[in-house]
């Protein structure tokens, strides 16, 4: 049995803050219609890379791994047949999601009160980058704005360099919590009967990562600065260049992962200088000790200092790449974490399946949908129209 069969969604997310977590929706179950235009895609649909380097709307790498098992409706939501086949769907739907700029569904008649006409016990959930109320609501940006916004940024990279990229890391975080609140409400409704209104923020989403620094701020005084791949408790702590152009992490906390890491490297004669016998002589002198660590990783093998280090108890680990983690990481083929996935246009495919297992629950991914893929089906089984009424709201434009 699928946990989430019967549950209903009338998705208007694109990008990333709502395909990336809540993917194990429809995978486990619920029927999800995801409306776009052929006028305007889901975004994620024109991030490359493209299948055998050809643009297409259909041919995206990053839509396909995102939007497995989703039901494609195209709508023109500027024509008043389009709209009215939203709100339709809203009928139908236990939950409509949308991370558009805030008070968009509103301009466009799809507000909380408009759709709570239609239905008074559905449940809304929007993601907006600032949320829907406040004096910055209103602010344009996407994922590496907020993450600047929430001071990650001025954390990230070496302490002598600017502040460092860390990327859309909003559209990753913020789903967290979407998935967590719509679960939440799905139970409550269950319960209630009664549905509701969440407002996710993913500017406030990216500012909770920041909970440890903020702690040693109000508590201590201090104001974090960039570390690099340095840890305050740690030492040696970083990336270290190995043979053959590869890397290893490797991370020494405690007194004793010391002792055992200098046993593994045979207790060369620095190793017994009285400044690195504890961690705070290793904090001081991290520059040297680096240099030394580095000495003895750029001779060997990733997976052999991983190895060694590991059998002694100390936590190290490979910087993989890519195409290992798809054709050689034995941990993830054991736990099939890799889907094969037939696509209409791109073939067979590797999806990601999910970072856990439902042990009465098989996984049942279906490919991410070509744009309007599913359009007649869902207008004839989910909202019981004709083909004369399907073809008249072709013909009048309201399915572009």
């Amino acid at each position: 049995p699928t946990p989430l069969a019967g549950f209903k969604e009338h998705d208007y997310g694109w990008f990333m803050p709502w395909p990336v977590p809540p993917r194990p929706l429809p995978d486990y179950g619920a029927t999800v219609v995801t409306i776009e235009s052929v006028t305007r895609p889901d975004a994620i649909r024109l991030v490359g890379p493209h299948k055998d380097g050809v643009f297409g709307v259909n041919r995206g790498g990053d839509h396909a791994q995102r939007r497995t098992s989703h039901l494609g409706l195209t709508l023109n939501l500027r024509s008043e047949e389009g709209k009215e086949i939203a709100r339709r769907l809203v009928a139908w739907a236990d939950i409509v999601f949308d991370n558009f700029g805030a008070n968009v569904m509103d301009r466009m008649g799809f507000g909380d009160a408009d759709l709570r006409k239609i239905k008074p016990d559905i449940i809304v959930l929007t993601c907006s980058g600032q949320g829907e109320t406040g004096p910055h609501r209103a602010v344009k940006g996407g994922g590496s704005h907020f993450v600047a916004l929430a001071g990650l940024h001025h954390l990230s990279g070496p302490p002598d360099a600017p502040p460092q990229d860390v990327s859309v890391l909003t559209d990753f975080i913020s789903p967290r919590f979407n998935t967590t609140l719509l679960l939440a409400a799905v139970d409550h409704h269950r319960r209630t009967g009664r549905g509701g209104y969440y407002d996710v923020s993913q500017f406030e989403a990216a500012v909770t990562m920041t909970t440890p620094i903020m702690l040693d701020y109000f508590t201590n005084g201090r104001v974090p600065w960039r570390l690099g791949n340095r840890h305050v408790a740690a030492a040696p702590h970083g990336a270290y260049a190995c043979s053959g152009e590869r890397w290893c992490t490797i991370a020494v906390f405690s007194d004793d992962e010391w002792q055992a890491f200098v046993r593994v490297i045979g207790s060369p004669p620095w190793t017994h200088d009285p400044r690195f016998a504890t961690l705070a002589g290793r904090k001081q002198h991290e520059d040297e000790l680096d240099r030394h660590v580095a000495t003895w990783t750029r001779g060997r093998r990733p997976d052999e200092i991983t190895r060694l280090l590991q059998d002694a108890g100390v936590p190290a680990g490979e910087v993989a790449r890519g195409e290992e983690l798809m054709d050689w990481d034995p941990q993830l083929a054991h736990r099939g974490f890799w889907q094969t996935l037939e696509h209409p246009d791109i073939g067979p495919y590797r999806a990601l399946a999910h970072a856990f297992r439902l042990s009465d629950a098989p996984l049942e991914m279906r490919p991410a949908h070509m744009i309007g893929q599913h359009t007649a089906e869902v207008l004839r089984d989910i909202l019981g129209l004709d083909d004369d009424e399907v073809a008249d709201l072709s013909a009048c434009g309201a399915l572009e």
